[in-house]
């Protein structure tokens, strides 16, 4: 199944604490190509080998910087409440049908700038018993097309989430590719969401600030991870 992770409204409130962001002009690159991409990796991974399929900065372009992965929250903090519109229990509704864990997880996370100019990327990969991840990217996808508009409360804080959908490629199997702005306290943060389901597995791309990474940028780190993915997957 898609893991929970990628509906995970925690992942809102954690990237939008990250700071501000702005589009690096190193960053940018062609145009994506509305095409699909036909990419191996579907077998199921190892703990050992879903580590190795999470990018390095050597993978990425000039300017970003590992730092320590921030710890997940417990299921009981990870889970903000949410408006009950029939729009919003759906949403609720595909992520607890979504909550088998993975068998291997790993995740690697990157900044680029400093201070209130800083992009916080975050990649995961995560592979699992079941194949047919593709069909369960799918199904978030259908549910984020019909809620374009969220409210959520998170402890204190209230945040109010417009979604829409981002011009990229087919990679793998699957893709989802999805904006977020969230709007809390006054303050905007967008959020980019890429996931694509291959087989067993899900590579997901979290790209969050004040202004979004650059679409095509966005690709290039994308296309990066999974064939990453790929190449650890294949037998030696």
């Amino acid at each position: 199944m898609l893991p929970v992770a990628v509906l995970s409204l925690s992942v809102l409130v954690a990237l939008s604490a990250t700071g501000c962001a702005q589009v690096s002009d190193a960053l940018s690159g062609p145009a994506p190509t509305p095409v699909k991409v036909k990419v191996s990796g579907g077998d199921r991974l190892s703990l050992k080998q879903a580590r190795a399929s999470v990018l390095t900065e050597r993978d990425l372009p000039a300017r970003w910087t590992a730092v320590k992965a921030s710890p997940d929250r417990s299921d009981a903090e990870a889970k903000p409440e949410v408006g009950r519109t029939a729009c919003e229990r759906a949403f609720l509704k595909v992520s607890a049908d979504q909550s088998a864990a993975p068998t291997a997880e790993a995740k690697g996370e990157f900044r680029s700038g400093t201070g209130l100019f800083t992009i916080a990327l975050r990649t995961e990969v995560s592979s699992f018993t079941r194949g047919n991840q593709a069909a369960d990217v799918r199904r978030v996808e259908k549910v984020l097309q019909k809620c374009p508009n969220i409210t959520m409360k998170d402890g204190g804080q209230t945040m109010k989430v417009t979604v829409s959908p981002l011009t990229f490629p087919t990679l793998g199997e699957e893709t989802l590719a999805t904006r977020m702005t969230v709007r809390s306290r006054g303050q905007k943060v967008t959020l980019d969401l890429v996931a694509v389901g291959i087989g067993h597995n899900v590579v997901t791309f979290w790209a969050a600030g004040l202004k979004p990474l650059a679409t095509p940028a966005l690709e290039q780190i994308a296309r990066a991870g999974v064939a990453r993915m790929a190449a650890t997957s294949e037998p030696s």
